[in-house]
Formats: structure tokens, sequence, C-alpha cells
């Protein structure tokens, strides 16, 4: 019966080493860990919808003043 704890007990720890390294990122030659791959476009673009967000977050409570909503 031991045997059966132990085999149950690996199968355990082999699924969680399993689980941590489907989360793990290969190291890519070349690059160190403050690689910036981030485009000015792609900020931009990020910028933008945050700009956006806030701005109609803002029109959204503004519209709801007007009527006397708070």
């Amino acid at each position: 019966m031991r045997y059966v704890k132990a085999e149950t007990d690996l199968n355990k720890v082999w699924g969680k080493v399993k689980s941590i390294m489907g989360g793990k990122v290969d190291k890519v030659k070349g690059k160190g860990l403050s690689a910036n791959d981030y485009t000015t476009e792609d900020k931009e673009k990020v910028d933008n919808l945050n700009s956006i967000t806030h701005k109609q977050i803002d029109e959204l409570f503004r519209k709801e003043s007007d009527y006397g909503i708070s």
C-alpha cells in the first residue's frame, strides 16, 4: 500500500510542476529581462484606449449630474 501512496503523491507533485511550467516564459537569446519590445504605435493605441475610457466616463457622469443623478 505504501507504493500506491508514493505513486499518488508523485503524480500530485508532477501535476503541480506541469502547471507551474505551463506559465513559464522561455528565454530569448539576446534579450534581457527589461527588453522593451513595446512599439510607440502600440503604446499610443493603449494610451488612447485609456483616454477614451476616462473621457467617456467623465461624459457619463456629466450627463447624469444634468438630470440630478449623483
